[in-house]
């Protein structure tokens, strides 16, 4: 864990058994229309598409399926300089946020739906909370930047994050 100074590392991926299901059962719908209009031969729905189009579809709900399972990740880790998070594909390279340029830095219990209108890659365009950086789950990591700036990192691993976070404050206080 603690490779080049690092004091956390965590990385987060949608894996929600009801997710996989979701994105399964319209996988399944839509190989069952094709398997009705290529093997039986009978039309799928009132106004059948083109079979071409069926596949199509079929292999973009599978790619979407694959994206969102496998590529979107968000990664956290806090070491003795600051913060750098990146959530993959919309944020590839780490961002930092240096310990010192904070106001404030604190795990918190947050609803997602409310405050941020939900999971995901979050802009906060509709509240003063700012942008928020989530994949599941309703605990996340508070920024205030010392100009106000606002933003929520989602955490699987709250004790461990605020364990790093309680040193930081002691070294800080050394300092």
């Amino acid at each position: 864990m603690n490779t080049h100074n690092q004091e956390f590392y965590e990385s987060q991926k949608k894996n929600q058994w009801w997710l996989h299901l979701l994105l399964a059962i319209s996988e399944i719908g839509v190989l069952y229309g094709i398997y009705k209009q290529v093997v039986i031969g009978e039309t799928f729905g009132t106004q059948p598409a083109p079979t071409g189009i069926l596949i199509g579809v079929f292999f973009f709900t599978l790619f979407i399926h694959f994206f969102i399972t496998q590529v979107v990740r968000l990664e956290t880790k806090v070491d003795k300089f600051g913060i750098y998070y990146r959530f993959r594909p919309f944020i590839n390279s780490f961002q930092f946020v240096g310990k010192n340029d904070l106001n404030k830095c604190e795990v918190v219990k947050y609803n997602p739906l409310l405050e941020y209108g939900g999971w995901g890659f979050r802009l906060g365009l509709f509240s003063n909370k700012g942008r928020a950086y989530n994949i599941k789950g309703n605990i996340g990591l508070r920024l205030e930047w010392l100009n106000g700036k606002k933003l929520l990192i989602g955490t699987q691993k709250p004790q461990e994050l605020r364990q790093t976070l309680n040193l930081w404050i002691k070294k800080k206080e050394v300092e």
